[in-house]
């Protein structure tokens, strides 16, 4: 199983997690909503979606997951 996760990053100060799919699509939309609500395209912030697969460990630090 896999999930995708939407994060808001700022480049060596912020990595959250804003929301947790089941699809990629409510994700993308998601991250969409975020993106204008809170005017996320200033360029010092950015959302990405990354891919994670349920039950499987990620070796070493940073992101987890395949970015999309």
């Amino acid at each position: 199983m896999e999930v995708f996760l939407v994060y808001y990053k700022e480049a060596y100060e912020v990595n959250e997690v804003l929301g947790v799919f089941d699809n990629y699509v409510k994700a993308r939309e998601f991250e969409l909503e975020c993106c204008k609500k809170y005017v996320i395209d200033d360029g010092c912030g950015w959302c990405e979606i990354r891919k994670v697969e349920m039950n499987k460990i990620y070796d070493g630090f940073g992101d987890i997951g395949e970015e999309l």
